[in-house]
């Protein structure tokens, strides 16, 4: 049975025409008395809520707890106050619809019609089975800004953060337990280029500093490309970085040199395109690659080489140079080729491969190749972090103003 009780409303705040019947809308505050029976002895309940006229016309369907059809708005806040999680509620004083939420609601932006519903939330009071809880302001950190709000059980809040940084979340939540649900560490480095184009449209294509997860906490120079459409990431490279596909045919007379013939190509490499997420190159993105081919050969990718040379009739010329070749080198980006990475020619004929040369400080890889129209390709190149190199250039800072 629902509770009865009267309403009441404070006349220093202007807050009341009439009732029942039509609540007019020049209301700020009202409060409720509300009596229950049936339990011990008599209970009065007491509670102040708001009105937003902002919701005028308006309703949520989410985080409803019930719907009902009660006669009055004191009976429909009644409802709320016993309900524990009760926070705000919307009521139709024509259809006489009363919905009960466990959220405040602050935009209503995305609310359905509902001609002649009022919404309310609860400022003040208590409920019958739990007091309405509150979390008070979000902890201060040093950096974070924090928009106007509520701290009842429910609300959310929204934030900003200084510097070249992103919140770390979309905003916070009062829980049932009287915490936010984030409560330290609101805000982190820019991880990727989307990131740099969430902070703000004014920023272009440039060098930035960010910090993927992947590399724990190691700070990348990435150039961020199509950043106002299609962002990608890509590393700047400033020594050369090389791939040579060679098809030339060695002569009979003279077997250490070598006949054109068409099919070569070449690629050289001065940024490379890569996924943050994993810090995998795109092998096959020569966006920032100069390039060259004859007829409609392939270009060779990153980090690898094709030859041709071989002919069937004759021995392996081991004391020749064998023509394909691929070089990588990343010093001065604070990065190398993970070590893990291997090649292989997938058991194509007549392969003479030497051997793949890493350099001690693992910067720079290169090798030469050779075969009966072979390829030698990795299975994939990854990139980590690495303390012994250098790191050149100086990034933009990315304007990230708080909003």
């Amino acid at each position: 049975m629902d509770p009865l009780g009267t309403i009441g409303c404070d006349r220093r705040t202007s807050v009341m025409a009439a009732y029942p019947g039509i609540l007019t809308y020049h209301i700020t505050y009202c409060l409720i008395a509300l009596t229950y029976t049936g339990v011990t002895a008599e209970t009065s309940v007491f509670m102040t809520i708001s009105i937003d006229e902002s919701f005028n016309d308006r309703v949520f369907t989410s985080d409803m707890i019930g719907s009902y059809t009660l006669d009055t708005l004191m009976k429909c806040a009644a409802r709320c106050t016993s309900q524990a999680l009760c926070v705000s509620l919307f009521y139709n004083k024509h259809t006489l619809a009363c919905q009960t939420h466990s959220l405040v609601f602050t935009d209503p932006t995305s609310s359905l019609v509902s001609t002649n519903t009022s919404y309310f939330h609860i400022m003040h009071g208590n409920s019958i089975l739990e007091p309405i809880k509150e979390c008070g302001e979000p902890p201060a950190e040093l950096g974070v800004f924090w928009a106007v709000g509520t701290s009842y059980l429910g609300s959310r809040r929204q934030y900003s953060c200084d510097g070249d940084r992103l919140p770390r979340v979309s905003g916070v939540e009062c829980l049932s337990t009287g915490n936010w649900s984030l409560m330290s560490d609101f805000c982190k480095e820019l991880e990727s280029c989307e990131d740099v184009k969430t902070c703000s449209i004014a920023n272009v294509d440039a060098t930035y500093l960010l910090y993927p997860p992947v590399l724990e906490g190691h700070g990348v120079q990435i150039y961020c490309h199509n950043l106002a459409t299609d962002p990608k990431a890509y590393v700047t490279l400033f020594e050369e970085n090389m791939s040579r596909n060679d098809y030339s045919l060695r002569t009979r007379t003279f077997p250490c040199s070598f006949a054109d013939r068409d099919g070569d190509a070449t690629a050289r490499f001065h940024k490379i395109n890569v996924n943050l997420t994993d810090m995998s190159v795109d092998r096959a993105d020569f966006t920032f690659a100069d390039t060259c081919q004859e007829t409609d050969s392939p270009i060779p990718r990153f980090g690898e080489a094709a030859a041709c040379s071989f002919d069937y009739e004759w021995r392996d010329y081991r004391q020749c140079p064998a023509p394909g070749f691929f070089i990588i080198n990343t010093e001065g980006t604070g990065l190398k080729v993970r070590s893990d990475c291997t090649w292989s020619d997938n058991g194509a004929y007549g392969v003479r491969l030497e051997p793949i040369v890493w350099s001690s400080d693992g910067l720079k890889i290169e090798t030469t190749f050779d075969g009966w129209c072979a390829a030698l390709n990795p299975e994939a190149i990854y990139l980590e972090y690495s303390s012994l190199s250098d790191i050149r250039g100086t990034p933009t800072t990315a304007i990230c103003p708080p909003t």
